[in-house]
């Protein structure tokens, strides 16, 4: 019932994916492969971060 708190400030505590979504913040849709360069991650990285994302309900995908 309702936003588990806890699982979002979980996801939120990993730096990688606290970055994504705040760059994601401004309203654009981003690729995988520009968050990871703005987050010096490799695309792997960040599509195992990304999909923590949206398997916890904080992001949707879009293609």
């Amino acid at each position: 019932m309702g936003v588990d708190v806890a699982e979002v400030a979980k996801l939120l505590a990993d730096g990688t994916r606290a970055a994504f979504c705040l760059a994601l913040l401004d309203g654009r849709a981003w690729t995988a492969n520009e968050l990871a360069r703005g987050a010096g991650v490799a695309a792997s990285t960040a599509t195992e971060h990304l999909n923590l994302l949206v398997r916890g309900g904080l992001l949707v995908e879009e293609r």
